[in-house]
């Protein structure tokens, strides 16, 4: 058998529960909406307080090109997929808000199990579609449609990729600035209407009312974009591919979404996932570290692991699949990690990315590798992170700079600094490794390049 290859994929702040579940996108659970059984192509591995995903070089492959042929070689399919995208996000929504209208805790264990499985059935059918189909074809037409209009200016640009709306994020912001953080009833309104944001997975908690009112306190008004769309496509001259470019701004806006149903979901299915762990007498966030067959033998057998090994999980873990089952483990995997064959690249000399935002600065780096790493950030730094997403904005607007590990020119580090008017360099590749706390960098998002500086002493 031909040793695999490992492509290091993507870094998030995942628990065991999400990345199971991203693992099972591309199992037999799935056959129905995405033919292949690939999930023993897929690793998580520790890094940094992320979890870092790992795939097999021609599983990726094979992946990407399925997405594209059954759902995005031309508008039509691209039409039938946004369709199933909202489709399936409803359905995740509506079956997590069904849950959490039970009166969970005059139901047997076996009810209880059967809502968890409910719950994961739908989550793992939407996250195929929603985080890795709409990145995969977001990715796809960008490096399509970006050689027809790279060295157009970059405000063009901006105005061609522009999602076809506003994400919940800038939304939240434009609503945001337009409040008096006095307006006590305001500030509650707008909380109870996006507390959700902050629910990225199990193990994160739902937005706190002070931390609304922190965010209004910092909001400023979205500053208006230099072109519409229609005005970019005439100066461009593009308007023969005017529906091309309506299709990119969909799957970008669509990139963001995708977190908006998923961030909901998890919000509303928070009750069972506490339910479960109060059942089992450990606490909310040490449930999301557990597996799903270890869920199930806890509500079937009461086994249920010990609260050292989960505590040790959430520094860090190693999951795969393996003939069907799911093997999770914790503490020193280095040994493990190895026997797979993954190697982690050597750090580059100096880093190269893909234009965010156009704009020249210099600062101070602050590495932000999870949420609790925000509260560093200060006016004037330059964020570097893998990836951000709506819990950085507070520390986003604080930045002179944004740099990130991941993304593209439709991720979300690149649409927000584009709304904010922020210098932003995306897909570096290895920021995070290659920088260090309080490092002099400056940062050309003119032409995407980010280099350390010295210090004058």
């Amino acid at each position: 058998m031909a040793k695999k290859v490992w492509l290091r994929w993507f870094a998030r702040e995942y628990s065991v529960q999400y990345c199971e579940i991203a693992i099972k996108t591309i199992g037999p659970q799935t056959d129905s909406i995405f033919p292949g059984n690939l999930e023993e192509d897929l690793i998580f591995v520790p890094e940094n307080n992320n979890a870092v995903c790992y795939i097999e070089k021609d599983a990726k492959q094979f992946f990407v090109s399925i997405c594209v042929k059954t759902f995005g070689t031309d508008m039509k399919q691209l039409k039938t997929f946004i369709a199933l995208f909202h489709s399936l996000g409803k359905q995740y929504l509506d079956v997590s808000k069904e849950i959490s209208d039970y009166d969970l805790t005059n139901l047997s264990d076996e009810e209880i199990k059967e809502l968890y499985l409910r719950y994961q059935k739908i989550a793992i059918e939407y996250s195929l579609i929603g985080p890795f189909v709409a990145f995969v074809l977001a990715e796809y037409w960008f490096a399509k449609m970006n050689p027809i209009v790279k060295n157009t200016d970059p405000d063009i640009r901006a105005a061609l990729f522009r999602p076809i709306k506003h994400n919940s994020v800038v939304t939240l912001n434009e609503k945001a600035s337009k409040i008096d953080v006095k307006d006590t009833e305001a500030v509650k309104r707008l909380w109870e209407e996006y507390r959700w944001l902050s629910c990225l997975d199990i193990h994160k908690v739902p937005w706190t009312l002070k931390g609304m009112r922190d965010f209004i306190k910092k909001a400023e008004p979205i500053k208006h974009p230099k072109y519409s769309f229609e005005e970019a496509l005439n100066i461009a001259g593009l308007k023969d591919k005017k529906d091309m470019f309506e299709m990119i701004r969909e799957l970008a806006y669509i990139r963001d979404a995708r977190d908006d149903y998923r961030r909901k979901g998890v919000f509303n299915a928070s009750p069972l996932f506490d339910e479960i762990a109060k059942r089992a007498g450990i606490t909310h966030k040490q449930v999301a570290y557990l597996t799903e067959n270890e869920i199930i033998d806890f509500l079937e057998c009461r086994n249920i692991i010990g609260s050292s090994v989960l505590d040790e999980r959430k520094k860090g873990f190693l999951l795969y699949a393996n003939n069907g089952n799911i093997i999770c483990k914790e503490g020193n995997v280095e040994k493990e990690i190895k026997h797979f064959g993954i190697e982690i690249e050597a750090l580059p000399v100096s880093l190269k990315g893909t234009v965010g935002c156009s704009g020249r600065t210099t600062g101070t780096v602050k590495i932000v590798r999870t949420i609790h790493d925000i509260i560093k950030v200060e006016d004037g730094d330059i964020l570097v992170a893998v990836v951000t997403h709506p819990d950085y904005v507070i520390a986003m607007r604080k930045a002179a700079a944004i740099v990130t590990d991941e993304g593209g020119a439709l991720s979300h580090a690149a649409i927000v600094s584009r709304e904010m008017g922020i210098p932003c360099i995306v897909g570096t590749g290895m920021a995070t490794r290659a920088l260090k706390n309080g490092d002099m960098v400056s940062v050309d998002a003119n032409r995407g390049i980010v280099k350390k500086l010295k210090r004058l002493v």
